[in-house]
């Protein structure tokens, strides 16, 4: 199974760069298109990685950290 990476990035087309180098690389990539979604994703995905951009709609990249390292069942997921 491929490691499932979350990536949370306001911005459509550099999720789309990423996503795609990512997904030719053997990742599977889960998107989010703002911080809220981003926060539900961790939850649901339990991804093995999130990349976080810190300036987002809705929730800031930083307060989205917080409470994914503040949650038990997401503070363990490591986060760039």
């Amino acid at each position: 199974m491929a490691p499932k990476i979350l990536f949370i990035e306001d911005e459509s087309a550099l999720q789309k760069t990423i996503g795609d180098f990512l997904n030719e690389k053997g990742y599977k990539v889960i998107s989010a298109l703002d911080g809220e979604i981003g926060l539900k994703l961790a939850k649901k995905e339990k991804p093995d990685l999130i990349l976080l951009d810190l300036i987002l709609p809705k929730i800031p990249g930083l307060e989205v950290l917080k409470k994914i390292k503040e949650d038990e069942e997401t503070k363990k997921i490591p986060v760039i």
